[in-house]
């Protein structure tokens, strides 16, 4: 039986990653890109299968009890999909991939089981890149932060400072607040963190 549901496991698993493959080329693209804010992208489904696989003795000791509640979500998550490859927005392509692996799962193994791994799936969520054009708008808002938070530091330290944008004016020279030290970086990468360590000490997110 074991070897079997192994089997299954594997022949979805290899139809998932044909499915989805239209997105691979994009989706390495945004994680090898020299100014890439998901750089970590590759760790993530490796963390994921760590977490099903700290899992695995509890998984393997529910009974699966098919949950027809899952075949609506996997088709919400491939409507999206379909939909991004027709408006050419990866991102809502990139998130059907996390929705349709919990509906398979809550299809097949039922509630219980789908509850267990509903964190290990939705972890994947972090090595989804954002539209480029909300990671400009977002890393805009953050760096005029930093440049007013920086004016209001130099200024009262007593040197004049003026900011004009995301750049700072002071006597002698100014300094230019660019995207890097924005800390989107840094923030998108202790998000995925955070969530991971939440789970750690808190377990499940589905109580």
């Amino acid at each position: 039986m074991k070897s079997l549901a192994f089997l299954k496991i594997l022949f979805i698993g290899l139809i998932l990653i044909i499915l989805f493959s239209p997105l691979y080329p994009s989706l390495f693209e945004r994680f090898q890109a020299r100014d890439s804010y998901y750089s970590h992208g590759f760790l993530i489904p490796f963390v994921s299968f760590y977490l099903i696989w700290r899992k695995r003795n509890k998984i393997s000791s529910l009974v699966a009890k098919p949950n027809l509640l899952g075949l609506a979500v996997v088709l919400g998550g491939l409507v999206l999909y379909i939909i991004s490859l027709f408006i050419r927005i990866n991102f809502t392509g990139y998130l059907s991939i996390p929705i349709v692996i919990w509906g398979i799962i809550l299809y097949l193994g039922g509630w219980q089981i789908a509850k267990e791994l509903f964190f290990p799936i939705g972890f994947l969520i972090f090595m989804l890149p954002l539209p480029k054009v909300l990671i400009i708008a977002i890393a805009f808002k953050l760096k005029i932060l930093v440049a007013q938070v920086s004016t209001f530091l130099i200024n009262s330290i007593g040197i004049e400072a003026k900011r004009v944008g995301s750049t700072i004016y002071y006597p002698g020279g100014h300094l230019l607040v660019g995207d890097p030290c924005s800390g989107l970086r840094s923030l998108i990468s202790f998000l995925a963190l955070g969530a991971l360590l939440t789970q750690f000490i808190h377990g499940s997110f589905l109580k």
